[in-house]
């Protein structure tokens, strides 16, 4: 049960992780739609110096989430860890347990829970898997942002030196969440955790036939 609440804790922090990300966006889409205006702001020498010291301090918090997510993967390793071993094992016993009431006489509410749990631990792990893949698509849409200002070869020296620099800072942070570098926990983590669970399903159920 305490796994299942740091679980949820790593979610509730991955998504003030994304929420900010989003508004860093908002104001990166603002700054190319300024740009792309023919009288904007950014076409004297003053406003050059805005734009790069705007793309300056939107890097810089860029930064810091990036920072902020690679600690809070650090902190909670062994916690995801534990949580992807905990509901593989628990998924193993219920087939295990449903493959055994069809040849056995069981008690119906012990399939039950154990279906149940099963389904509890799937949920919390679909839950972080989702909100680190939609951390991932937003730092996406905060790349094509910042790609945008890097094509734009009318854009002042300096200021387009800057938006490399974000473009190289983005590549560095990729905000992505790992297994101790075994698993990525993103949208893909279901879909192998489904695969390997069949991949034992078809295991079980051969040992089920010589049972």
């Amino acid at each position: 049960m305490l796994h299942d609440v740091e679980i949820l804790f790593v979610c509730i922090l991955v998504h003030m992780l994304k929420v900010r990300l989003v508004i860093l966006n908002n104001s990166l889409d603002r700054l190319v739609r300024e740009n792309e205006k023919k009288d904007n702001v950014f076409a004297t020498t003053v406003g050059q110096d805005k734009m790069e010291t705007k793309l300056h301090e939107l890097s810089q918090v860029y930064d810091v989430i990036g920072e902020t997510s690679r600690l809070i993967n650090d902190l909670y390793n062994f916690q995801i860890f534990i949580a992807l071993i905990s509901t593989f094992v628990y998924v193993l016993r219920s087939l295990w347990v449903l493959l055994y009431s069809f040849k056995n006489e069981m008690i119906v509410v012990d399939l039950i829970l154990s279906i149940s749990w099963s389904g509890i631990k799937l949920f919390y792990l679909l839950a972080l898997s989702l909100v680190c893949d939609g951390l991932l698509a937003v730092r996406e849409d905060t790349k094509v942002l910042v790609n945008e200002l890097v094509m734009d070869y009318e854009l002042p020296p300096n200021a387009r030196a800057q938006a490399k620099a974000f473009t190289q800072l983005i590549d560095a942070r990729p905000l992505s969440f790992h297994v101790y570098d075994m698993f990525t926990v993103d949208i893909t983590l279901m879909l192998k955790f489904i695969s390997v669970s069949t991949t034992y399903l078809i295991i079980v159920i051969q040992i089920s036939n010589f049972v």
